[in-house]
């Protein structure tokens, strides 16, 4: 198992593409890395009424062959000019096969301009290769990540390195600063993973104030030929929780008969509910823990670490606008992953059901449990046979 710690960092208004592609830059240098390679996607978007690429190029002609149109979904987000040099195992390639270095100097004065004097709708950078533990030992090749690195989501780059974001989304830019760092993966009889050495602390906190750290584990070749060989049958066990779920709910006892989730309960006048009250006092006496960091804007999250050191992590919606309420179930270990949808009551034609008030809703709630319980009693420990225990010492996410 190849075991990787992704850093996000918490970033203020100030800290923009610019300021971010200095501090790392700067750090790199003091790191004896003055000249490292950075992999990077500049888009315009299709809605774009400045050619930014137009005024990079200007500016910048030796930046030409990186530039091609992006059309490969034309009917979704039209086409539009992009410079980047990122190879073929990225989900957006220059499919010219530019992906040679642009200088540093190029990419810092552009990635200070953005998003005045370079209004690209996408840009991502990523200081590719960085020795975090200074040995200047070899750091391989990326391990396979799923999805596969995007500049949407560079931080599946499984490689040590930084990634800087700035996006525009919706009506704001959301910048992001990401760090990876591969460690190797203690004994199977350790029960926690390590600190990072000090000298690797100093530098990630050099670059800001961390957030949150999300452990990735990917798989040697003997684990993925293993988890392939396996992977149908587990399928086969979730898909049949599903389906019973879905249908009838067999085996169930539910503890409330819910009304309708049709259009008259949706003319109910709604009340003030709070999900999170419900939600803990169901969930909390089940050994479930309320995750902060990964809750908000109207969704809950609460995870579970079992005795195989697998874990089931529940994600409840509460439809802050629409007032329905989704829920759904995800059982891991360190290599791979299986949703359930959850529902509220026999008969309810999909997974959302409305909310009017307290009591409707701690009533769902109580029923989720029922359906929870159910499913840690028959489909979990059949995919615990399945794929067996995971290492005491693997940190998932907080």
């Amino acid at each position: 198992m190849r075991l990787f710690r992704r850093f996000l960092y918490r970033l203020s208004k100030a800290e923009n593409a610019g300021v971010l592609f200095g501090r790392a830059r700067s750090l790199l240098a003091e790191m004896g890395c003055p000249e490292p390679r950075v992999l990077f996607y500049l888009g315009e978007g299709a809605i774009s009424r400045v050619s930014a690429v137009e005024r990079a190029l200007k500016r910048f002609p030796e930046l030409q062959r990186f530039q091609y149109t992006e059309d490969r979904h034309p009917e979704m987000h039209g086409t539009f000019p992009v410079l980047s040099n990122l190879p073929e195992s990225w989900q957006d390639p220059n499919p010219n096969g530019e992906t040679g270095d642009a200088g540093l100097d190029a990419l810092q004065a552009i990635a200070q301009g953005i998003p005045r004097a370079y209004p690209f709708i996408h840009a991502t950078f990523v200081f590719d290769r960085v020795d975090w533990f200074g040995t200047g030992a070899d750091l391989g090749e990326p391990a396979a990540s799923e999805p596969r690195p995007g500049f949407v989501i560079p931080g599946n780059h499984l490689l040590p390195s930084v990634a800087i974001e700035s996006h525009w989304w919706v009506s704001r830019r959301q910048v992001a600063l990401t760090a990876v760092v591969e460690v190797q993966p203690p004994g199977i009889s350790q029960k926690r993973l390590p600190e990072l050495p000090p000298d690797a602390q100093e530098r990630l906190a050099r670059l800001g104030k961390v957030h949150l750290e999300l452990p990735i584990a990917a798989p040697s070749e003997e684990e993925a030929a293993f988890i392939a060989r396996v992977k149908l049958e587990a399928q086969r066990l979730v898909e049949a929780a599903k389906a019973n779920i879905e249908g009838t709910m067999a085996g169930i006892a539910l503890p409330h008969e819910l009304p309708p989730a049709g259009r008259e309960a949706r003319r109910e006048p709604r009340q003030q509910a709070s999900p999170k009250d419900a939600l803990l006092a169901v969930f909390k006496p089940r050994g479930y823990k309320y995750q902060t960091k990964l809750s908000g804007q109207g969704g809950y999250t609460l995870v579970k670490r079992t005795a195989t050191h697998n874990q089931i992590e529940l994600f409840f919606d509460a439809g802050t606008w629409s007032g329905n309420l989704s829920a759904h179930l995800l059982y891991r270990g360190p290599l791979w992953s299986h949703f359930v949808p959850l529902r509220f009551a026999v008969g309810v034609p999909d997974f959302h059901w409305h909310s009017s008030g307290q009591e409707r809703l701690e009533e769902a709630v109580t029923n989720i449990g029922a359906v929870v319980d159910h499913i840690e009693r028959t489909l979990l420990p059949a995919l615990d046979e399945v794929y067996g225990p995971a290492p005491a010492w693997f940190p998932y996410p907080p």
